[in-house]
C-alpha cells in the first residue's frame, strides 16, 4: 500500500487506475489500484522498492493513450478536462522502417493541464543571460532570466551568438595603417582585411561593425564602440581582429521560465580554443522574437573570455640550476593547441639574482621567464596572440642566466608548466 493522511478521497473513487511513483524511493515505480479508503491505497501487486516518507506519487489512468503523431519539435492534441490536473506525456520515435524506440529511453515530460490554455498576447521582453568560460574547450550559457515573466510562458527556444577570434590562427596579421581618433568612420588596416559587410572587429578593447568595405578590403567604414564599448583613439600598428560568429539554438518545453528548472539552468556550448569578445540572446515565443540582449567582455584582462582546450605541458629539471641549453629532452607537441599562459616555479627559491629561462618552440625562442631571487615562481606570461603549438613541433626550455655572485643561490628543482 501506499498513503497521505491529507489524500481525501472518495472510497475506491480510482480503483483500476495506478499510482505511479514519480519522486524519492521507489521512483518509477506503477501500480494498478485495487482498492483505497480516503487516506490508504491498495495496489495488485507489492512494490519492488517499499516506499517510504520521501516518496512522491501521483493517480494516474491505466495505461497510455495515443495523442498523435508529429514530424516536427511540435504536437497538437485536445487534453481531457481535468480541472487542476496534469497528464504524463511519452514521446517514442518511430525509424522510416517503422520501429520505435523502447520505452525505457522515450522522452517523459508531465503537462499541468491547469495552466495549458495560457497563452502570450506579445513577444517577450529583452532576456538577461551570462556565458563563463571554463577553459576545457567551450563554455557555459546560464543565468536567463526576465525583468517581468509576463509573455514568457510559450517560450520555445532561446537563439545564441558569440563572436569570438580563433587563437589557431594567432598571431593576428592585421594592424592599423594610421592612427584613428574616437570618430573616426574610417579606418585603415594591412594587409588587406577579408571583411564583410555586419562583421564585427576588436581593436584593443573596442568592438566595431563593418558597414561597408572599400578598396579590397585595405579601408572599411565602421560603426564605432558596438555592444556598449567605448570609442577610443587607437595608435598606428595595433592589432585588429577580425571575428566570427557561432550561432547556437537552444529549446524550452513552454511553460519553462519561472518554474524551479528555470533558476539553474545552464548548457554546454563546445568551442575550443577561442576568445570571445561579445555574445547576442534572444528567445522566441508563440509571438515573435524578444530583443536582442548583448554582452561585451573585452574589458577583461585578456580582451575577452578565452575557452582553450584544457591540459598541459611540463618540462622539468631535478637538480641544481645552471646555465644550460636544454634542461630536459624536447617534448613533441602531439597536437595543435593554442597556450593560455606559461609559468616557472622552482622547489628551492634562488637568492642574490633572479634565474631567467627560455621555453623554445622549434628552436625559436618562444617566451622568457624570470624567477626573482627569493620567490619560488615566475610571475605568469599570457601567450594570447602568440602562435600556437603546431602538431609535430618541438618545445625545449633553457636556463639563460644564475645568480653566481658571493652570496648567491641558483636555486633547485625547475618546473615549467604551459597551461592549454
Amino acid at each position: 500500500m501506499i498513503g497521505n493522511t491529507g489524500l481525501g478521497l472518495a472510497e475506491n473513487e480510482f480503483r483500476g487506475a495506478v499510482v505511479r511513483i514519480t519522486e524519492g524511493r521507489g521512483k518509477g515505480q506503477e501500480r494498478v489500484i485495487e482498492s483505497h479508503t480516503a487516506t490508504e491505497i491498495f495496489v495488485a501487486q507489492p512494490w519492488r522498492v517499499q516506499p517510504d516518507s520521501t516518496s512522491v506519487f501521483t493517480i494516474a489512468e491505466a495505461s497510455w493513450k495515443p495523442a498523435g503523431i508529429t514530424r516536427s519539435d511540435e504536437i497538437r492534441f485536445l487534453a481531457p478536462p481535468a480541472g487542476e490536473g496534469a497528464i504524463q506525456i511519452l514521446g517514442v520515435a518511430v525509424s522510416g522502417r517503422g520501429v520505435e524506440s523502447p520505452e525505457s529511453e522515450a522522452i517523459v515530460g508531465r503537462c499541468d493541464l491547469a495552466a495549458s490554455g495560457v497563452i502570450d498576447t506579445d513577444v517577450p521582453p529583452t532576456p538577461g543571460f551570462g556565458i563563463a568560460s571554463t577553459g576545457q574547450g567551450g563554455f557555459v550559457l546560464s543565468g536567463i532570466g526576465f525583468s517581468s515573466l509576463e509573455n514568457t510562458r510559450t517560450i520555445r527556444t532561446g537563439t545564441l551568438t558569440v563572436h569570438y577570434w580563433s587563437e589557431l590562427e594567432s598571431p593576428t596579421p592585421w594592424r592599423l595603417a594610421a592612427a584613428v581618433e574616437a570618430e573616426n568612420a574610417i579606418i585603415s588596416v594591412n594587409p588587406a582585411m577579408p571583411a564583410g559587410q555586419g562583421d564585427l572587429l576588436q581593436i584593443e578593447a573596442e568592438l566595431l561593425r563593418v558597414l561597408e568595405v572599400r578598396a579590397g578590403g585595405a579601408e572599411l567604414l565602421v560603426d564605432r564602440g558596438i555592444h556598449d564599448t567605448e570609442a577610443t583613439a587607437h595608435p598606428a600598428d595595433s592589432r585588429a581582429y577580425l571575428l566570427r560568429r557561432q550561432t547556437s539554438v537552444f529549446a524550452f518545453q513552454k511553460g519553462f521560465f519561472g518554474s524551479p528548472a528555470s533558476g539553474s539552468y545552464s548548457q554546454w556550448v563546445d568551442l575550443p580554443e577561442a576568445r570571445i569578445a561579445a555574445a547576442e540572446f534572444y528567445v522566441t515565443n508563440d509571438r515573435g522574437s524578444s530583443p536582442t540582449a548583448f554582452q561585451a567582455y573585452t574589458l577583461t584582462a585578456e580582451g575577452g573570455l578565452r575557452t582553450m582546450a584544457g591540459g598541459q605541458y611540463t618540462i622539468q629539471y631535478d637538480g641544481t640550476l645552471a646555465m644550460m641549453g636544454n634542461i630536459a629532452p624536447p617534448v613533441v607537441v602531439e597536437r595543435t593547441r593554442a597556450v593560455r599562459d606559461v609559468q616557472a616555479y622552482v622547489e628551492q627559491e634562488p637568492l642574490g639574482e633572479p634565474v631567467m629561462i627560455r621555453v623554445l618552440l622549434d628552436q625559436e625562442p618562444y617566451v622568457d621567464l624570470a624567477i626573482p631571487a627569493g620567490s619560488l615562481m615566475s610571475e605568469p606570461v599570457s601567450c594570447f596572440d602568440r602562435a600556437p603549438l603546431r602538431e609535430g613541433s618541438l618545445l625545449q626550455a633553457a636556463i639563460l642566466s644564475v645568480g653566481t655572485g658571493a652570496g648567491s643561490y641558483p636555486g633547485r628543482g625547475l618546473t615549467i608548466v604551459l597551461r592549454l
